[in-house]
């Protein structure tokens, strides 16, 4: 007597061959719409964002120059001392911001390539329960198509900031004796420098 139950069981086998068949038919579809994320994709997006954001960076030390330029000129002490030693402070905080900024532009790319690999595992994921690779090759379209010109170049803030309206001001007023309260030369509107999380250091070049 028969009940069946070598058929039910090559049914099931079958039944499981064309799912993995569906699945590695929609993995396809999700490699391929996430294929242009490469190494060097995301090497690019870091040399955008270095070549928009460094640049305001030197200009924003040529303007703290000239403004501290034009304040130790008005007090008579261009020549001084206290003038040297704050230009050469003023130099280090350059590198300082460069540094910070270049560091910021890596981990503004490694945050965008966790969320693309992220948004990648969870649509393979989906077609994982679902066998449906239609589906998941138009989520992966969807998805990749959004992050394919990613908004990761923030503008900056006045990154010479504190450095303007603290350790000018300190630096003057304990040298010279003068009221700290009215050695405030440079005020902006801007936001203040923040510090980075990524520690990679990384290499620029600015004019």
């Amino acid at each position: 007597m028969s009940f069946g139950g070598g058929d039910g069981s090559q049914a099931i086998t079958q039944q499981e061959a064309q799912r993995q068949a569906l699945i590695s038919q929609g993995a396809q579809q999700v490699n391929q719409a996430f294929a242009g994320y490469t190494p060097q994709f995301y090497e690019g997006m870091r040399q955008n964002v270095l070549a928009a954001q460094l640049p305001q960076v030197q200009r924003q030390y040529q303007q703290t120059q000239g403004q501290l330029a034009s304040n130790l000129g008005n007090q008579g002490l261009i020549r001084s001392s206290a003038a040297r030693n704050l230009g050469s402070s003023l130099q280090e905080q350059l590198s300082t911001n460069l540094f910070n900024v270049s560091n910021q532009a890596t981990q503004a790319v490694q945050d965008l390539q966790k969320n693309v690999a992220g948004e990648k595992s969870n649509i393979l994921g989906q077609l994982e329960a679902s066998a449906q690779p239609n589906i998941a090759g138009q989520q992966a379209l969807d998805a990749a198509s959004r992050y394919s010109a990613p908004s990761i170049i923030q503008p900056l803030g006045n990154l010479f900031q504190n450095w303007s309206n603290i350790y000018l001001a300190r630096q003057i007023g304990q040298t010279y004796g003068q009221p700290q309260q009215s050695q405030y030369p440079f005020q902006y509107q801007q936001g203040s420098q923040s510090s980075p999380s990524a520690k990679t250091p990384i290499s620029y070049n600015v004019g």
